[in-house]
């Protein structure tokens, strides 16, 4: 057996045998920036003993390697960490049994960090985009692996010091894994029209989503974003991941510099495996599957505004839970060229949101009448956080199309439209 079958083999089994019982759980990475009253990018180091007041119990995380740089804290329930840039803080859920569950959590998590960012004088935002500051190494946080990804991919990886995402993870079993890569995936526009919300950067109005549009720009070698293709079985997944450039690999003490193609330095691996986890993290599709966590990860959409945080998770576990009919939908409405259709339609629905034509006439609506039946079928009532995309369906309007609107009414109305507030839930 040779290395990609090994790897393949052992990366299959890291995801169970058989469906999802009773139901599939699902997780959030949710990232939120953090921004002085101004607007301008805040440090969320200076909220680390804020929040770890001991309100709540939670393990310090160190940056890898190291015993002083603190970069998160971990709960039972949640976590927070910070992410490549300075003012950008991430909520990490546990697995969770339905959506309210996980709303609870989230609800929790956000409450907490509220209230010490409101103390310290700074707000907390429901937007995908640091909407007033620029691209700069200084607003980098300098944990070690993102200083040689600096060093390798130049300005380019700034971007990631500006963005702000809402990752879903829904499990998955073994025999679906390279079925749900390609059609998570081949939803991504879907997500993105209905969920759209960068549209200001630099104190600039910009692309409805210019995280999509400035991230599919500048990495153009497959890395991020929709595959161009889907993959044809999985051998071709795995051989495809190991031909792309691997750039980072960590040894038992730090990160070092690779910046090769990964199946070409493979063989001096001490363990094959587990380098190659460490290269498949740094490739951002929109979908991928998480060996560590047995998931599947949904990752094009932008943070979300405060009264519809809820919006990404629904509509992404909806159209899992509907991947059949959903995903035979849309190849037989667009026909044999669906997957370029879909690739093209990405970048209109980046620049113009839900103004962009739709592939087909009521495409949008079937598709979030379909993962509302994929709710339903879970009969817990989960259909309800749905109600947000259909609002904005029958508007033609997405958070960022919204943003644009409030900007035209002055900055202090933008901030105001998309910051957090308190409120008993």
């Amino acid at each position: 057996m040779d290395e990609s079958s090994q790897i393949l083999q052992t990366f299959l089994n890291r995801f169970p045998v058989g469906r999802p019982k009773p139901q599939r759980t699902i997780g959030r990475e949710a990232e939120f920036p953090v921004v002085h009253q101004n607007g301008k990018m805040a440090d969320i180091s200076t909220l680390w003993p804020l929040l770890n007041d001991g309100a709540i119990q939670f393990r310090t995380c160190f940056d890898y390697g190291s015993t002083e740089f603190l970069v998160g804290l971990e709960g039972k329930d949640f976590s927070y960490s910070s992410e490549v840039g300075k003012g950008t803080i991430e909520i990490i859920s546990r697995p969770c049994n339905n959506l309210f569950e996980l709303q609870n959590i989230m609800n929790q998590a956000i409450d907490h960090l509220l209230k010490r960012v409101t103390d310290a004088g700074l707000r907390l935002l429901g937007f995908g985009i640091q909407p007033k500051s620029d691209m700069d190494p200084s607003n980098m946080v300098s944990k070690q692996r993102y200083q040689l990804l600096h060093r390798i991919l130049g300005e380019r990886w700034l971007l990631f010091t500006m963005t702000a995402s809402d990752q879903v993870h829904v499990n998955l079993c073994r025999d679906e894994v390279l079925n749900m890569i390609n059609y998570g995936n081949l939803i991504a526009p879907v997500l993105v029209s209905l969920c759209g919300n960068s549209s200001v950067i630099g104190g600039k109005e910009s692309a409805i989503s210019s995280r999509e549009k400035l991230m599919s720009e500048q990495f153009r070698d497959e890395s991020f974003g929709m595959i161009p293709t889907p993959f044809f079985d999985l051998t071709e997944f795995i051989k495809r991941l190991m031909s792309k450039r691997c750039l980072i690999l960590r040894d038992s003490r730090s990160y070092f510099e690779v910046d090769r193609p990964f199946q070409d330095i493979v063989n001096q691996a001490p363990d094959p495996f587990e380098a190659f986890l460490v290269h498949d993290h740094y490739l951002w599709n929109h979908a991928r599957a998480r060996a560590h966590h047995g998931t599947l990860e949904i990752r094009p959409c932008c943070q979300q505004p405060q009264q519809s945080s809820m919006s990404v998770a629904a509509l992404s576990l909806g159209l899992i839970e509907a991947e059949e009919a959903a995903h035979r939908f849309i190849r037989e409405s667009l026909g044999a060229n669906y997957w370029s259709i879909m690739y093209a339609y990405l970048k209109e629905v980046a620049l113009y949101g839900l103004n962009a034509p739709e592939p087909k006439t009521n495409f949008l609506s079937n598709l979030i009448d379909m993962a509302e039946i994929g709710l339903k079928q879970r009969k817990m009532g989960e259909e309800i956080f749905l109600e947000p995309c259909k609002q904005r369906l029958r508007r033609l309007e997405n958070p960022g199309q919204n943003a644009v609107k409030a900007f035209g009414k002055g900055w202090d109305h933008l901030l105001d439209t998309i910051a957090f507030k308190p409120t008993s839930h």
